[in-house]
């Protein structure tokens, strides 16, 4: 049996999420791989193909969709029962698909024992963020390069700087119920109607992302690493204002982040287009405190809250025996 378990990402924001008329680059961003919700999928052989457990109807569909990009028909291999035993929710901000695709495609690699396959190419993804792909391989906290204005199709971006994260550190995840996140066509059309971005906003962002957040992470200082890492999410946002009604996907959402600033967690913001929130706190007990405060705030009770650690090592595989 081939056993892949991958990490969830967070995604903190784009540099420039449109073109600024100069032809230079486009997209490019930061993120963090986190332990757990995390992705969990097993090939085992069988008599024939199939897909079972959660999200089994998306991997059958990704499956063959990589067979086809890979040239192999099913009958060339030997076939396999693939279970996805455990996975996030889609579409909550924590980058399930690309995980799942990166997963599927590494379990067929290992099966037509392939080489001199790019993992990237196969999966087809990292249309405009890189993060997820670079975290599947690496772990860690990411920023990638984005791509060519001219030609933001092609490849995937490059991955400019990768930073452990404190192994004692704690994000707290907090996911409204029964909320998704943009995505697929509708994704598509947000980034067409935004428009240009200023010279000014990427320059601000490079800034933010080069001489706050990075330095602050590579020192381990919390307070300095939370501050700037709110103002580059609140910022990276704001291109979308128009579509949204504010940085943040939904009035909830706002308010959710606001109120952990409150309560002295100043490193929060939305994950890609949310709903998901994170905090980042210095341990298991800070993390706990907020954990139970924000779940003594919630009105409704409507709220998934769990702790989770970072990821510095990526997806592992494993093929087991017996």
């Amino acid at each position: 049996m081939i056993r892949i378990v991958a990490p969830s990402r967070l995604h903190f924001g784009l540099i420039a999420p449109g073109p600024d008329g100069s032809g230079g680059r486009i997209f490019g961003g930061a993120g963090l791989m986190i332990d757990s919700p995390g992705l969990q999928v097993e090939f085992e052989p069988a008599p024939r193909w199939s897909c079972t457990g959660m999200l089994a109807e998306r991997a059958e569909r990704e499956l063959a969709a990589l067979l086809e990009g890979h040239g192999i028909a099913l009958g060339e291999l030997q076939p396999h029962a693939v279970n996805v035993v455990r996975a996030p929710p889609e579409h909550v901000g924590l980058g399930t698909g690309t995980q799942l695709c990166l997963a599927l495609a590494s379990g067929l690699l290992e099966i037509s024992a392939s080489s001199g396959v790019d993992l990237f190419a196969l999966a087809r993804r990292g249309r405009r963020s890189a993060i997820g792909c670079h975290g599947f391989k690496v772990g860690g906290f990411l920023v990638d390069g984005g791509k060519p204005a001219r030609n933001a199709s092609s490849g995937i971006a490059p991955l400019i700087s990768r930073l452990e994260f404190p192994r004692e550190w704690r994000i707290v995840l907090v996911t409204p119920r029964r909320v998704a996140g943009r995505h697929g066509a509708t994704e598509q059309q947000v980034f067409d109607s935004i428009g240009p971005v200023s010279a000014s906003f990427r320059q601000g962002q490079c800034a933010r992302l080069l001489l706050e957040l990075l330095p602050a992470l590579a020192d381990a200082d919390l307070r300095g690493f939370g501050e700037a890492l709110y103002h580059f999410n609140r910022t990276a946002g704001e291109p979308f204002r128009g579509i949204q009604g504010g940085p943040y996907s939904s009035p909830r959402v706002q308010s959710l982040i606001e109120t952990i600033r409150q309560l002295g967690v100043s490193g929060t913001g939305q994950s890609s287009w949310g709903p998901t929130v994170f905090a980042m706190t210095d341990g298991e007990d800070q993390a706990a405190w907020l954990a139970r405060r924000l779940d003594e705030c919630s009105i409704d009770q409507q709220l998934d809250i769990k702790v989770t650690a970072a990821n510095n090592q990526g997806a592992q595989l494993r093929r087991l025996i017996g």
